[in-house]
C-alpha cells in the first residue's frame, strides 16, 4: 500500500481489524521514505493489544 503520510499508518490499519480472529496485529514491518531524496527506512512497529499505537506511528518520520 502507498500512504502519502506514513504518520497516519495506525489511522489506516487499525479500523481494518486485519487479524481480529487471531487477536489482532502482532507487528507491522514496512519501508518508509520520509522525503523525496532520503533513503528508505525499514521499520518494525510492534502492536499493543492487537493494534498499532498511534503515538508510535506518528514518530515514523520524526
Amino acid at each position: 500500500m502507498t500512504l502519502p503520510d506514513p504518520r497516519r499508518l495506525a489511522d489506516v490499519l487499525n479500523p481494518i481489524n486485519v487479524c481480529e480472529y487471531d487477536g489482532g496485529l502482532a507487528e507491522v514491518r514496512l519501508g518508509v521514505t520520509c522525503s523525496e531524496n532520503a533513503p528508505q527506512k525499514e521499520l518494525r512497529i510492534p502492536a499493543v493489544q492487537g493494534q498499532l499505537p498511534p503515538s508510535t506511528a506518528r514518530t515514523i518520520c520524526g
